[in-house]
């Protein structure tokens, strides 16, 4: 049997064709088809359909406008009221110390660790009276590498510290609360544990290593946040190994009295030395600034 398919078009849009009509009477599955065009032609007819005049709008305007005004609803409007701020400033203060101990890198912390540990070991294994000199060289120093080293950038961690509204001055003196503080703190549990063995005792003891941590963590703390962390830790090994090297004749007298002025500081020496730190921190926004524009303009 030859279906008429492709006749069945005309067929719906009202050609007469007596040899269709026969063959539909007889066939089912071309009927189907001549339904789905008679369906297809009523959908055609209902698009073509005009489109409906200005009275539909007017129509409708004016059952609006008959409508009864339904009442007004007032909503309450919840008062906003700050913070309060002295509440939580300790737990604020909590949150950002402990978001930057994160950041901070491991390997900082452990390799200040075994650094103070084994100064103590030593300064524990000379004789009497000569801790003293000997735990100065190692705290001084450490304190120094790692303020230069987490004060800095660490990385991308810092294009998202960059990205939040924390400004970089807070974030710099969470970082240098975290790492001096943790320096300070094992420093003086060694001197407690020294000082039950030197002659000096425990403040002649915190002197000899306190005293040369202020300025030598201010210079390297200042050379890495305005340069970069490698260039701070330089410059503190840089005067660490001077420090070594101040014997009669080895060093120039100039050389040797500069470092002397760090090595044993007097007050005039430590007040600049916490001076320039706070003008660090406190140029700290503009620092960053120019250090994104200059790598911005070295790519």
């Amino acid at each position: 049997m030859t279906h008429p398919t492709d006749r069945l078009a005309e067929y719906a849009a009202g050609a007469g064709a007596p040899d269709i009509a026969a063959h539909l009477a007889d066939c089912a599955a071309c009927r189907a088809d001549l339904a789905a065009w008679h369906r297809l032609r009523a959908a055609e007819r209902l698009d073509a359909a005009p489109p409906p005049g200005p009275e539909l709008l007017a129509g409708v305007l004016r059952r609006v406008r008959a409508a009864p005004a339904a009442p007004p609803v007032f909503i309450a409007v919840p008062r906003y009221s700050g913070p309060n701020r002295p509440r939580r400033l300790l737990p604020v203060a909590g949150q950002l110390l402990a978001q930057q101990a994160r950041l901070i890198r491991r390997p900082v912390w452990v390799l200040a660790g075994l650094a103070i540990a084994a100064g103590t070991v030593l300064a524990a294994a000379v004789p009497p009276g000569r801790a003293a000199g000997l735990f100065g060289l190692v705290v001084p120093p450490v304190a120094a590498l790692i303020v230069a080293a987490g004060a800095g950038d660490s990385g991308p961690a810092d294009e998202l510290v960059r990205a939040t509204p924390t400004s970089p001055r807070t974030v710099l003196l969470a970082r240098l609360t975290l790492l001096l503080g943790g320096t300070v703190g094992a420093g003086l549990l060694a001197t407690l544990l020294l000082a039950t063995r030197d002659q000096l005792g425990a403040p002649g003891l915190l002197l000899a290593w306190f005293g040369p941590l202020v300025p030598l963590c201010a210079l390297s703390l200042a050379v890495a946040v305005a340069w970069r962390p490698g260039a701070g830790m330089g410059l503190a090994m840089a005067i660490w190994m001077l420090k070594l090297l101040t014997r009669p004749g080895l060093l120039d007298a100039r050389i040797a009295g500069a470092v002397a002025t760090v090595w044993q500081p007097a007050l005039p020496t430590v007040a600049a030395a916490v001076a320039l730190a706070a003008a660090v921190v406190l140029a700290a926004p503009l620092l960053h600034r120019n250090r994104i524009r200059i790598s911005g303009v070295a790519q």
